[in-house]
């Protein structure tokens, strides 16, 4: 497959979905500009190229592996400057530009954290003759940092202040919004071993479940009032309230409920025999007769 080019790798299928992704969004806006942001996973020069060559902006974290273009010396054994050329990693070295900021209030993983310092320093990289700007931002509350590293960011836009460097941290933190939608995936609907088959339904809660992570905030008060917000939340038992949480939990439970409908269907299963089936699985008595 190989030989004949006919085969699949990560590499192929996100080149194409850039290229795709860049179709769709220009078709009636030729004119936007697109910032792809990329996980840690896409640390790759050629990503980087086909992105800056599609005219395309993009956002990347890369690894704390990535070594700078700024040489370190060593020493040899006997105490001698070593003539190997050694790179120094771009989370150690010194930066030559920096700034910072304070973040009143940051909120992970439900955690409060107030007045957060977040440092900032940027500087020009080379990579395979093109050059590129990375930023590295680390938080800090009172006199310790946040994480045990750094955040190592990527980008082929140019940066020349502070506030330049801000929004491509805050471009990148943007990407956050998708991990509700995998932990959501993951935890509801199975991921890869989904719990619905339909290839269409998939699609489909696919694309509601991105749209609401990725507008809820600025929506939330329209969906308070939308009968189809309050049904998927009043399904999840939410005595009321209207939050991303809910309208997840019962987008789930819609999607099951069509399963199991189709699952009756396709058996010639009526509502009585389940009726009576899950009453033998309330009661352990009749549960384990059943078995």
């Amino acid at each position: 497959m190989v030989e004949k080019g006919e085969h699949i790798n990560t590499s192929i299928i996100f080149k194409k979905h850039l290229k795709e992704s860049k179709d769709v969004l220009k078709k009636n806006n030729p004119d936007v500009k697109i910032t792809h942001v990329l996980d840690r996973e896409f640390d790759n020069e050629d990503f980087f190229e086909t992105i800056t060559e599609q005219e395309d902006h993009f956002i990347a974290r890369i690894k704390l592996s990535r070594l700078s273009n700024n040489t370190k010396i060593c020493y040899t054994a006997k105490g001698k400057i070593s003539k190997r050329k050694t790179f120094q990693k771009l989370v150690d070295k010194e930066f030559k530009n920096r700034g910072e900021y304070i973040i009143e209030k940051l909120n992970i993983k439900g955690k409060i954290y107030p007045d957060v310092r977040c440092v900032l320093e940027w500087e020009p990289i080379e990579l395979n003759q093109k050059e590129y700007s990375v930023v590295r931002i680390t938080l800090w509350v009172g006199n310790k940092t946040l994480f045990d590293h750094p955040m190592l960011l990527i980008t082929n836009n140019k940066i020349n202040t502070l506030e330049e460097a801000r929004s491509i941290y805050k471009g990148y933190i943007l990407r956050f919004k998708i991990e509700v939608v995998f932990r959501f995936l993951k935890q509801n609907l199975g991921w890869e071993d989904f719990q619905v088959r339909d290839f269409e339904s998939i699609k489909n809660l696919l694309a509601i479940a991105f749209f609401l992570v990725g507008y809820f905030k600025e929506l939330e008060e329209e969906l308070k009032q939308h009968p189809l917000a309050l049904f998927l939340c009043d399904l999840a038992l939410s005595k009321g309230k209207i939050t991303l949480f809910y309208l997840l939990e019962g987008l789930t439970k819609v999607a099951n409920f069509q399963e199991v409908s189709k699952w009756m269907i396709e058996n010639n299963i009526s509502k009585e025999e389940l009726d009576q089936l899950v009453q033998q699985i309330q009661g352990t008595d009749g549960l384990l007769r059943s078995l």
